[in-house]
């Protein structure tokens, strides 16, 4: 790749991060106002405690919905990340998405919804156990991906990630042109999906009776997220310890 586009590419990453939360923050800033409004939300009166209705918010309230929406679209779009990191584990290309991760899928999944149902009690009928349902599938899914995973040492996605940069080093115009057009594809899906994550797991959080059980909700929402460290510190110990 030339000086030229190099310098092209430097200059234009900022887009990417506007098409991936420009949308999500409006979104977040909508889901801070629900929080702190819905009567069922265990954060109600609790995030603009100084005002009884954001009708008669000022700028500096503005400011801070912007913000919270901002952290908040951050931390709903985090199983974005582990998905992106381990997607090496997911066979897009064959007839199954998954070489032998259903009965993992399964049993995560079983778990998790059965803990939910017994610790909220909620009816199966109704749109918040719905919620919890879709967060119990996410989580299910990053738990099976880091399971496959570290079932082959995490030689796929090392293998994956060397052919990848390999393939990205080349300098011919068309593979950077061929770069570019997924990464556009990813970052615009990215947008609508972080959408998703946010208004799941927004309807899951008003769905729990307490502040603690909020807590592990989070807990368990960033959790995978923070085992990305992990694949980034077996990437790295890899090649630290390739052949000279």
């Amino acid at each position: 790749m030339s000086d030229t586009e190099k310098s092209k590419n430097a200059s234009h990453w900022w887009e990417y991060y506007v098409v991936r939360y420009f949308i999500g923050t409006i979104v977040g800033a909508g889901a801070i106002l629900m929080f702190n409004e819905e009567s069922a939300s265990p954060l109600k009166g609790a995030l603009f405690p100084a005002i009884s209705s954001f009708k008669d918010a000022g700028i500096h309230h503005l400011l801070v919905l912007i913000a919270l929406g901002l952290a908040y679209c951050y931390i709903a779009s985090a199983p974005i990340l582990t998905m992106h990191a381990l997607r090496a584990q997911i066979e897009f290309d064959s007839k199954r998405c998954f070489s032998s991760a259903s009965a993992w899928f399964v049993a995560f999944f079983s778990i998790l919804l059965i803990s939910a149902y017994l610790f909220l009690s909620l009816p199966l009928s109704s749109w918040r156990f719905i919620a919890i349902v879709f967060v119990c599938l996410i989580l299910a899914l990053q738990f099976t991906l880091f399971v496959e995973a570290k079932q082959n040492s995490f030689e796929k996605i090392t293998n994956y990630y060397w052919s990848l940069s390999s393939a990205r080093a080349s300098a011919a115009p068309q593979v950077q042109e061929y770069v570019e057009s997924y990464r556009h594809l990813r970052e615009h899906g990215n947008a609508f999906a972080i959408i998703i994550f946010e208004l799941g797991f927004a309807m899951a959080a008003i769905s729990v009776p307490s502040l603690s059980m909020l807590a592990i909700l989070l807990l368990l929402w960033v959790i995978p997220a923070a085992g990305v460290w992990m694949v980034g510190t077996v990437l790295e110990t890899k090649l630290a310890n390739a052949p000279k």
